[in-house]
């Protein structure tokens, strides 16, 4: 190339699209920048690059040091956060947070029987089963599920303890000292064995599924030992 075509700062060719520039496209980069530092210190301000302020741009306090490149300090941020938060739920016509959940459900409508569900439980069971039957195949699904088991296996005393009295139960129904009887709501013939107290495993009712789970829904679980009850 001709000598003309040289930078002025580093002697290097300058690039096609820098051909009318003095400059290659690294040397005007800094010479920019440095016209910028210059400029932002004259203004009594920090150079690009060097971080955000130090203090709170709204109460001016000092920000912690995970809080550097944001504008505010951390209690700000939260109080910025949940502003735009209620403000969103105000103006989507939904309810300010700290009210407590919506009373009807979120799909149909209807009263929910427990407030803590964002659902029904006729709703609630609904989805949980659709999301099974949608994941039931796959193996990332089964193996959170398996999971899942163990952890609670291990780690979960109440878990521990009930399904050994289910074990227990079910082997006296095994050798017929337990027998079977119809659902004392419906009288349908498949029925489940309920504990209402879990010290007595051979001191049962006998529920359909539809009932032993209402029946736990509206009531909670049985009676457990005092040493595991919280």
């Amino acid at each position: 190339m001709a000598a003309n075509n040289k930078c002025s700062d580093c002697g290097a060719d300058r690039e096609e699209k820098y051909k009318n520039d003095s400059c290659c496209k690294a040397c005007r980069y800094k010479r920019n920048r440095a016209k910028r530092d210059a400029d932002m210190l004259a203004k009594g301000k920090q150079p690009y690059g060097s971080g955000r302020s130090p203090n709170c741009s709204k109460c001016g306090k000092p920000k912690d040091k995970s809080f550097l490149s944001s504008g505010y300090c951390r209690a700000c941020k939260l109080e910025s956060i949940a502003t735009k938060r209620a403000t969103a739920r105000i103006e989507k016509g939904q309810r300010p947070f700290g009210d407590g959940r919506s009373f009807n459900c979120y799909k149909c409508g209807k009263l929910k029987e427990n407030l803590q569900h964002g659902y029904c439980n006729e709703c609630h069971s609904a989805n949980d089963r659709e999301r099974r039957m949608l994941n039931k195949q796959a193996p990332e699904f089964l193996e959170m599920e398996r999971r899942k088991h163990l952890d609670r296996s291990s780690t979960d005393p109440v878990y521990v303890y009930k399904r050994a009295v289910r074990g227990f139960t079910n082997k006296r129904i095994k050798t017929g000292v337990l027998l079977r009887k119809p659902c004392e709501i419906c009288n349908a013939e498949k029925v489940d064995a309920h504990h209402d107290d879990y010290t007595k495993p051979l001191e049962v009712r006998w529920l359909c599924r539809k009932h032993h789970n209402e029946h736990h829904r509206n009531n909670g679980e049985g009676i457990l030992p005092e040493n595991l009850r919280g």
